[in-house]
């Protein structure tokens, strides 16, 4: 990297190059003595030779912010890093708002830290473009011509973009802003708070009157602080302070000001393209709409494609829009639908929908409501997509996936807290999340007065002090305690309890019971029971779920009588994490026909693959995890594309290709399993840095990612595929060695051609 140094201390100079130079060759420093000489190298040569400059901040001959202003006005293509001394970093920090690239204080061991700046701020200045200023019109209210001229020279010297119109007198202010055609020219307005003519106040006002929209910038003296705050209650102002440095921070307001009337021009010509919209929305495949909030609700458009997605035509739902709401949101009241759009917390969501023909589809929403001027909700606009197919393929996925991460979350606060009142309500809370009831208690047994104490529950109207009388005897859970088993039970008004019981079970009006005993060291510690207002016939993977969570509301129990057996019940959990990633990879097979079977084929050879080459045993088992899930984000991959019976083209590819991505975006949240992510998202990397997703190269794939590398291509090439025909163990241990630098690590080859002949 060549770097050029302006610095005008030689001592400084000899220190930075002796520093460069313990870089083995990295870096190849030229030094510029002052602003001059180093402007006189950066223009003297075309194009620019240097990939950095470097500049102290305070010069003999001038300002680094000089040199900085002169690199991007005449727009030489090289990263900029500002040094300057301690106590000035606001000096540095507006630097960037210049178009530095980084800087760096000179403090202690600064020298330490300098190296990992150059190369991050060259890295930066390649991966992004120079912001490009454009020219801000700035109408500047001024009677001062000592601040005339300053602030003139300043904007000239590090600020060029921003053109400023001189006016000494509120009046003539308001003469050049009641021209309509002058109005547009002007980006901001600076005011200085002493301006001749009204208080500055009554001015804004005068202007806001005028219909004078354009932001506004008051600067102020110190002890005018009251009146500054004055201003910024005033609609699209601001105000700063004459300060020492006051004028580095006044480019800053302007471009924000800026900014502001180019965002109002861009909304003035996205109404305009509305027109253009709705062209391309009458041939969309995805239903576009607009509908009107406020009552009566109204459909104001909706594409052609909603009769082959709903069933229902254009017609229909332009003389009757509740049809979408009752058959989304079960209701026909325009104000809950209108409740419902204002509230809602994400402009992306996916509803069900009761199509004409009675068939319930999904839609995945994309909206975003528009608000009158009381703010107000006037109109919702976005696109409607069916992914039904999509939703029932991967149900079962997100279903593990919410269990895994309801036993983690229940997991946590039992090791994190002997509250039992805290843990339980985490756990019921996580239950009735998952399985979808309406109510949850945990009770304690108490085998030597054989009755049951309520310790807490969820999603009960009743109040906890009848609850915990009613329960004391319930004969409910009488037959889980007795079998230790799990049971069920219809309730009916045939069936009769306690008085206090029954009218519990009738107010709250539920109709299913279902209990699982609370069991651990053989011991019933308690009971944990769901209460349903209508019908459940839970699946055996449900009640296996439940049963888990009963476990560890006995483990949680167990803890806070005697934590040591909490530690040696762990293993549980972890069995229940590891069959559940059994299930995930299984389901992974079952989706993808092609790849059956390889999941469980690539598992042992590459454990014993990374046993032999060093992997420490601590994460072996994360390995193991990453292997069973390598190809999960596959679930992302729609069916017609990962089934397909043929080549895929360019852009099913980019689409498959997405896959570790999904893997990343599935499993990081999952704390557990953020050690297994090296081989989700890194086994399609290469070696010679052509793979995917993050052209990683060489040791920068994660090795555990390197070593299933080998495993998973040779696997892939010696079964038969619908695009490829299976080719021989040998064919395969040949074409891996070919590949020995290219795809695989060169290093490893030899360890996993061994494993692969073994039988």
């Amino acid at each position: 990297m060549r770097v050029l140094y302006v610095e005008d201390n030689p001592l400084d100079a000899d220190l930075v190059r002796i520093t460069l130079k313990k870089c083995d060759g990295e870096f190849e420093l030229e030094w510029a003595n002052g602003v001059d000489e180093g402007l006189e190298k950066l223009h003297s040569q075309t194009p620019c030779p240097y990939d950095l400059v470097l500049s102290d901040m305070h010069l003999v001959d001038g300002s680094g912010l000089t040199v900085l202003s002169e690199i991007r006005k005449a727009g030489i293509p090289v990263a900029v890093v500002m040094v300057t001394g301690q106590g000035d970093e606001d000096t540095a920090i507006a630097s960037l708002k210049t178009g530095a690239t980084d800087y760096i204080v000179k403090r202690q061991n600064y020298l330490k830290e300098l190296p990992d700046t150059l190369r991050n701020a060259a890295k930066q200045y390649k991966e992004s473009e120079i912001v490009q200023h454009e020219a801000i019109h700035v109408l500047y209210g001024e009677h001062n011509l000592t601040d005339i001229d300053l602030t003139l020279r300043f904007m000239k010297t590090h600020a060029p973009q921003i053109d400023l119109e001189i006016v000494s007198t509120a009046d003539q202010m308001l003469e050049h802003l009641s021209n309509k055609t002058r109005l547009h020219d002007y980006d901001a307005i600076l005011i200085d708070y002493h301006l001749p003519g009204p208080i500055v106040i009554e001015q804004i006002n005068n202007l806001r009157a005028q219909s004078v929209e354009t932001p506004i910038i008051v600067i102020t003296g110190l002890g005018s602080e009251e009146a500054a705050v004055e201003v910024l209650k005033l609609s699209k102002t601001d105000y700063v302070v004459k300060t020492s440095g006051y004028l580095m921070r006044l480019p800053v307001i302007l471009e924000n000001a800026h900014h502001l009337v180019m965002l109002q021009k861009e909304q003035e010509a996205l109404r305009k393209s509305e027109e253009r919209f709705r062209l391309l929305a009458e041939n969309a495949v995805d239903v576009i709409f607009r509908i009107k909030l406020s009552t009566p609700v109204k459909i104001e458009y909706i594409s052609p494609a909603v009769e082959r997605v709903t069933g229902y035509t254009q017609d229909e739902l332009y003389s009757d829009p509740l049809i979408l709401v009752k058959n989304s949101l079960n209701t026909s009241d325009p104000k809950a639908f209108t409740r419902w759009a204002e509230n809602m917390e994400s402009p992306m969501i996916n509803l069900p929908f009761m199509r004409k023909d009675g068939r319930k589809i999904w839609f995945e929403l994309r909206c975003t409501i528009i608000k009158d001027s009381q703010g107000q909700p006037q109109y919702m606009e976005g696109i409607g997509r069916d992914i039904t197919q999509r939703i029932q393929s991967d149900q079962q996925l997100r279903e593990q996936m919410e269990r895994i991460n309801a036993l983690h979350q229940i997991d946590k606060a039992i090791t994190s807290s002997f509250d039992l009142r805290v843990t339980y309500q985490v756990l019921l809370d996580q239950l009735r999340q998952v399985l979808h009831v309406d109510a949850a208690a945990v009770l304690q047994f108490e085998p030597d007065l054989i009755q049951y104490q309520y310790l807490t529950g969820l999603g009960f109207k009743t109040i906890e002090t009848t609850l915990r009388t009613a329960f004391r005897h319930s004969p409910l859970p009488s037959e889980a305690v007795a079998t230790k088993k799990t049971t069920q039970l219809n309730i009916n008004s045939s069936v009769t309890f306690s008085p206090s019981l029954t009218d519990i079970l009738n107010n709250e009006k539920f109709v299913k019971y279902i209990a699982t005993p609370m069991v651990i060291k053989g011991q019933i510690k308690g009971v944990l029971e769901i209460y349903h207002k209508s019908e459940l016939n839970p699946t055996r993977e449900w009640i296996s779920f439940l049963e888990a969570l009963a476990q560890q509301a006995a483990i949680a129990l167990d803890n806070s009588q005697n934590f040591l057996e909490l530690q040696k019940s762990q293993s549980v959990l972890l069995q229940a994490y590891d069959d559940t990633l059994m299930g995930w990879a299984n389901f992974l097979d079952l989706r993808d026909k092609e790849t059956e079977g390889h999941t469980v084929r690539v598992l042992e050879r590459t454990m014993r693959a990374a046993q032999r080459l060093g992997v420490r045993e601590e994460d072996m088992e994360h390995l193991r995890r990453g292997v069973l899930l390598h190809d999960i984000g596959k679930v992302g991959v729609p069916d017609h594309i990962l089934n397909k019976p043929g080549s895929l083209t360019d852009e099913e590819w980019i689409i498959m290709k997405k896959h570790p991505e999904y893997a990343y975006q599935m499993l990081a949240p999952i704390g557990f399993l953020k050690q297994a992510l090296d081989v989700p998202y890194c086994h399609h990397e290469k070696w010679d840095g052509t793979g995917y997703p993050r052209n990683l190269k060489g040791k920068e794939i994660p090795f555990t990612a390197r070593i299933f590398t080998v495993f998973d291509v040779f696997d892939a090439i010696t079964s038969e595929r619908i695009y490829n025909k299976a080719r021989s163990k040998e064919e395969a241990i040949a074409y891996i060695r070919d590949n020995a630098g290219i795809i695989f690590d060169p290093d490893i080859v030899d360890v996993c051609i061994d494993v692969i002949r073994e039988k």
